[in-house]
């Protein structure tokens, strides 16, 4: 337990972001383990779950 402190006080990450990197390792591995033809390539897409803002600067 001392070594976590000691590694957690030189690290750039806050343990709220280990906690949250965590939980998306479990998640992610749930839908791996799931093995389902359909729910894997849903998450594998980013497009599925990012929003994006698209600017158009040139007017022609």
């Amino acid at each position: 337990m001392d070594g976590q402190q000691v590694l957690g006080a030189l690290s750039p990450f806050s343990q709220e972001e280990y906690q949250l990197e965590r939980e998306l390792k479990n998640i992610i591995n749930r839908i791996i383990e799931s093995n389902s033809e359909e729910t894997i390539p849903r998450f594998a897409d980013y497009r599925n779950y990012m929003t994006y803002e698209i600017l158009i600067t040139n007017d022609v």
